[in-house]
C-alpha cells in the first residue's frame, strides 16, 4: 500500500535504470523482477516532518557507489538491486515525495516510500544526537551493530569516537564521516540548462541554516576562505534560522558583520 514509484519502466524489463558509469552505480544488475525480490532492504527513517531531507539523497548515492574503498557499512552486495524504502510515510510531505519519485528513475534501486513489510538488512537512523547514546540506551547498544547506521548531527566527543563503528557524523574532522552533499540530476540544473533558462539572469543563492552563534552549530568562519576565492563570482549567500536558539536576529547580523568584513 505505500509503494506508488514504478520498478523500472512500463513494458520494459531489460533496460538498465541505474545512473550508470558517471555515478559510480552501474555495478548493480538491471531492474528486473528477481533480482529486487531477494535484494537488500534500506530503510531510511526520517525523524520528523522536514527534517534533514536533504541529506537522504547522499546517503542513498553513497550506498550505490561501487568504490571498493568505501566503509563496510555503507557497503552493498551488488548481485541483486537494492530496495530503499523512506518513511514513516506521516512524516513526508508532497514536495519531497516529488522529488524521490523522480530520484528514483535514477538511483541503483526503486525508492518506495513507508515503511518496510519485512525487517531491512539495514537501516539508517538519519536524525541522532550525542544525547540519543546515553549508556544503556536502545542506540547504544547498537551503536557498533553492522545492521544500523546512524547520522550524528553534532560532535559526540571521543566516547563516540572511539566505540561506535555504526555512528557517522557529517564533516571531515570524525573518524566515521559522510559529507552529505549530492542531490539527484534532476533536482540541479545542469550548466547548459542554467544558460538557456531564465536562472541565468539570476546569481546563485546559498542557504545557510540553523544557529551560527553556538559553538557546536553552523561555523559560518569556515565560510570566509570560500567567498575570498570566489569574489569575482556573482552569488548570494543568505542566513536563515538560529532564533530558536536564543541569538536575536541583531546579535546574529552583528557576527555576520564581524565575520565578512569584506563582504557584508
Amino acid at each position: 500500500a505505500e509503494t506508488p514509484f514504478r520498478l523500472w519502466p512500463p513494458g520494459n524489463d531489460t533496460e538498465a535504470t541505474t545512473l550508470g558509469d558517471a555515478s559510480g552505480s552501474s555495478c548493480f544488475p538491471h531492474r528486473r523482477e528477481g533480482h529486487i525480490r531477494n535484494g537488500t532492504i534500506i530503510y531510511l527513517e526520517t525523524a520528523y516532518v522536514n527534517l534533514h531531507y536533504e541529506t537522504f539523497y547522499s546517503f542513498i548515492h553513497e550506498l550505490c557507489r561501487c568504490e571498493v574503498a568505501k566503509d563496510r557499512v555503507w557497503t552493498l552486495p551488488t548481485n541483486t538491486v537494492p530496495s530503499f524504502f523512506v518513511g514513516p510515510r506521516h512524516y513526508l510531505t508532497l514536495g519531497f515525495e516529488k522529488i524521490l519519485a523522480k530520484f528514483n528513475e535514477t538511483s541503483c534501486g526503486p525508492i518506495f516510500l513507508g515503511t518496510p513489510e519485512s525487517r531491512p538488512d539495514l537501516t539508517v537512523v538519519t536524525t541522532t544526537y550525542p544525547s540519543n547514546f546515553e549508556e544503556g540506551s536502545m542506540y547504544w547498544k547498537l551503536r557498533n551493530d553492522p545492521r544500523y547506521i546512524f547520522i550524528c548531527h553534532e560532535d559526540g566527543g571521543e566516547r563516540l569516537e572511539a566505540n561506535a563503528s555504526s555512528v557517522y557524523f557529517l564533516t571531515p574532522k570524525h573518524t566515521n564521516y559522510v559529507v552529505p552533499s549530492y542531490f539527484p540530476p534532476s533536482f540541479v540544473l545542469s550548466s547548459i540548462e542554467r544558460k538557456r533558462s531564465e536562472t541565468a539572469l539570476h546569481p546563485p543563492i546559498f542557504l545557510v541554516m540553523g544557529g551560527f552563534s553556538q559553538k557546536k552549530k553552523r561555523n559560518v568562519v569556515s565560510l570566509v576562505n570560500a567567498m575570498r576565492e570566489n569574489s569575482a563570482k556573482d552569488f548570494v549567500v543568505r542566513f536563515m534560522g538560529g532564533t530558536s536558539s536564543g541569538a536575536s536576529n541583531e546579535s546574529m547580523a552583528n557576527l555576520l558583520r564581524e565575520t565578512f568584513a569584506d563582504d557584508y
